[in-house]
């Protein structure tokens, strides 16, 4: 019996191709014997990812084809292509080191909240509207990065370490406003809070 598809599932479908271009950006970035050529074409890749997010976003708003699995594998995907993206700039030596060591220090913050979230509350944090701009910041230096860097290869280090410095203000910026509208107001959660005494074991 042919397997059929649900509307509701392409969102997913389209989270799950781009968790498989996560992969093909890291070999496409790092392999090709014309350097310039190779970026541009990590540079499409990733500006593909980003499309596929926007869509998959918008179609399960509109038609609300929001699913538990969902709620997983679009903030995975882009997470992972973001860490690639960083990491692969890094690597490279277009990214200075500690803008990475924020990016990754950000994403470590955000997952722990989220767990203690869902173990307290039993429900996910949804992006929010810094969370958004924090993204769509990422995804227009990390594009600027690498396409600029395909054509101008001797880039000075102060516009490398400008544009990481506005990276890294982003992403610190989204790390407060989480902890403060999500822990202080949402959902009104300190990360330390009093073990409740359980009367059996008192």
């Amino acid at each position: 019996m042919p397997l059929k598809l649900e509307k509701k599932q392409i969102p997913n479908i389209l989270s799950v191709l781009r968790l498989l271009m996560v992969p093909l950006f890291v070999w496409v970035y790092f392999t090709g014997e014309n350097r310039a050529k190779s970026l541009i074409m990590a540079a499409i890749i990733y500006s593909l990812a980003g499309v596929t997010d926007i869509v998959d976003g918008y179609l399960a708003r509109k038609n609300n084809w929001v699913t538990n699995i969902g709620k997983f594998l679009d903030p995975l995907a882009d997470k992972l292509m973001q860490a690639a993206a960083a990491l692969c700039l890094a690597i490279d030596g277009i990214l200075p080191w500690w803008v990475f060591a924020i990016f990754f220090l950000k994403e470590f913050f955000m997952l722990i909240g989220g767990l203690i979230i869902f173990k307290k509350r039993n429900t996910m944090v949804v992006s929010n509207w810094y969370g958004k701009m924090a993204t769509g910041i990422f995804y227009i230096v990390v594009m600027f990065l690498i396409i600029s860097s395909a054509f101008w290869r001797d880039m000075p280090s102060w516009i490398h370490t400008a544009v990481g410095t506005l990276l890294a203000a982003t992403i610190i910026f989204a790390v407060v406003m989480y902890y403060f509208r999500t822990f202080k107001g949402k959902f009104g959660i300190k990360i330390k809070e009093e073990t409740e005494i359980n009367p059996e074991n008192a």
